[in-house]
């Protein structure tokens, strides 16, 4: 895992479109997913790497770029400071269900933890599915497939297993 730079900009809009294309057919118009260009994407990620929050990158042992996310304090206007967020999380569709989605939630809580985040009582959620250990969040997102966006992440105190 690393931090993305600016310079990442394109190869995280290939792996957005790519993975937009795939686990969002049928669920969207094709005509719109067929229009998705990279390039598009790239002047977009230009913009958003210099926004507010960490995006995090995953590599494989050849450094290449494998997926990405990003972690935020949340946007939600009932949340308190103490939330964060994980507005999205993406990976490039040939390397879907080895572990690389996994690895950036995971890092993604770290970061959270080191940035500050403090414990809460409420109860987390992904994509809308309440969870209270990180292992019910990995199955959540399991379930839901790539096509979860939102994940809200609050620590009760304890370590989430």
């Amino acid at each position: 895992m690393r931090p993305a730079l600016r310079e990442d900009a394109a190869i995280i809009a290939e792996i957005h479109v790519a993975a937009w294309k795939i686990a969002y057919r049928g669920q969207l118009p094709d005509e719109f997913l067929d229009e998705l260009q990279v390039e598009e994407r790239t002047k977009a990620w230009n913009d958003l790497l210099e926004g507010p929050g960490s995006t995090l990158l995953a590599e494989d042992e050849h450094r290449a770029v494998t997926g990405f996310c990003q972690i935020l304090q949340s946007r939600d206007q009932d949340a308190d400071h103490t939330v964060a967020e994980v507005p999205f999380i993406y990976v490039r569709p040939s390397s879907w269900r080895i572990g690389v989605g996994r690895s950036l939630c995971e890092s993604a809580l770290r970061l959270a933890e080191q940035a500050g985040f403090e414990a809460g009582d409420e109860i987390e959620s992904v994509g809308g599915v309440e969870v209270e250990t990180w292992n019910q969040a990995m199955a959540a997102f399991a379930q839901l497939g790539p096509g979860t966006t939102k994940v809200a992440v609050r620590r009760d105190g304890a370590p989430l297993e």
